[in-house]
């Protein structure tokens, strides 16, 4: 299972991004799922929060004979290799404050066909 999150500045609500995650791994785990691969596309905060996620649920993961990994990618290089990242599912974390922001993916993403959840607080 391959998830991509991104996000911008301003985002940093820690409950809100592992609701996102919980509900994207859950929502595409297969019986037969042996490894979770998370890229994080940045900023700096939202690469954090993945990096403490992974670390957080490893024990949980290994009882279930899954691996998790975590890679940081710059976001122009997951619009660019999307198709080769091939994304279960796009998770964007926007705040509300950053409101004027674009959201580089979510286009691509329907291009695609892949699935895209989209949390703003």
């Amino acid at each position: 299972m391959n998830i991509l999150v991104y996000g911008t500045e301003g985002f940093g609500d820690y409950p809100t991004f592992m609701r996102g995650l919980v509900v994207c791994i859950d929502n595409n785990h297969k019986e037969d799922t042996r490894e979770v691969v998370i890229y994080s596309a940045g900023p700096y905060a939202l690469n954090h929060m993945t990096a403490e996620f992974c670390n957080k649920t490893l024990d949980y993961f290994k009882q279930k004979k899954i691996k998790i990994k975590f890679h940081r990618i710059p976001i122009k290089t997951a619009s660019k290799k999307i198709a080769e990242i091939n994304p279960d599912e796009v998770i964007s974390f926007q705040s509300r404050l950053d409101s004027t922001a674009k959201d580089p993916l979510k286009y691509t993403c329907e291009l695609f066909g892949i699935k895209y959840s989209f949390y703003r607080v």
